[in-house]
């Protein structure tokens, strides 16, 4: 795990070694951070992206309704992607913290704020709401994991209903990469908000 400052440091987490700032070769907004890491041949994807505080504060009702922005951002129905499983805590810094787990259909062009590499191809999203009330703001935290053909996944479909140790061990690794950055995540500047 390397640490990383996230919004010129006033927000640090740790990410698993390999994940590259996208805004070294693009330009991202200024409320995102883009991570990328190469591997099984398809890249995988990290988004932190600064919210305004969704005025509900039941965090479960937040997040579903971050999931559905998110979701309907990149085209998406709900017949195209399935919540697999939630789990909800505190990190380190005792920010309260929701993750779902996605699976998502191939059947779209990818999501939008990754980079190339996506379309047509499902994936696993690992989602998280992390409520940062001293800031006003909740930070949505996306993990995207593509299934490769290699792992016998062409659908979601096929890759729910198909005991694919090729597929499981995926799930596991994008959520405990998940867990292991939002655990770590805390705001050292909270001027960012102001």
């Amino acid at each position: 795990m390397t640490v990383t400052e996230l919004y010129g440091g006033a927000i640090v987490t740790e990410l698993p070694e390999g994940f590259v700032d996208v805004s070294e070769f693009r330009e991202v907004p200024d409320d995102e951070e883009v991570f990328v890491l190469e591997g099984n041949g398809y890249p995988i994807s990290l988004i932190f992206d600064l919210l305004e505080l969704e005025h509900i504060e039941d965090l479960k009702k937040a997040h579903t309704n971050i999931i559905d922005d998110i979701m309907d951002f990149n085209g998406l129905n709900s017949t195209e992607y399935k919540i697999l499983k939630e789990e909800t805590y505190e990190n380190d810094a005792s920010y309260p913290v929701i993750v779902y787990t996605t699976a998502v259909s191939g059947s779209h062009a990818g999501p939008k704020k990754a980079p190339s590499g996506f379309e047509n191809q499902p994936y696993i999203g690992v989602i998280a709401t992390v409520r940062l009330h001293q800031g006003q703001t909740d930070m949505a935290i996306t993990l995207n994991c593509p299934i490769s053909e290699a792992d016998g996944a062409s659908t979601v479909e096929q890759m729910l209903s198909q005991d694919s140790p090729a597929t499981i061990p995926l799930i596991q690794t994008c959520e405990a990469m998940m867990k292991q950055i939002v655990q770590k995540l805390h705001v050292r500047d909270w001027t960012l908000f102001a």
